[in-house]
């Protein structure tokens, strides 16, 4: 590892640039604590209830919220996208799948 690279890295974990082991870190931590509020509706009205008094941070939250609920439902790839060889393999996989069940 270089000098030059040290420092690079160094800079994106001072100042969490997007591919900084402190933003994914932050990021898996937040969405454990999105499904920890979901499962414990006192807290959720706590927090709620703190966030009221900061209107600008509850949207950020509320952004960043949607954000990733719009990212999760939408498929990766679907079945009319892929090519006869890849339907091929994916139905042996699902063939072989039933068989073992």
């Amino acid at each position: 590892m270089t000098l030059k690279s040290l420092k690079g890295n160094l800079k994106a974990w001072i100042t969490f640039a997007p591919t900084s082991r402190p933003r994914k870190i932050l990021k898996k931590y937040i969405s454990l604590l999105k499904l920890f509020v979901q499962k414990h509706p006192k807290v959720k009205h706590k927090i709620l209830f703190i966030l009221n008094h900061f209107p600008r941070l509850k949207q950020r939250l509320q952004a960043i919220n949607n954000a990733s609920n719009i990212q999760s439902k939408q498929p990766i790839v679907t079945l009319d996208t892929l090519s006869p060889h890849s339907k091929k393999i994916y139905y042996s996989i699902l063939q072989y799948k039933d068989a073992t069940l």
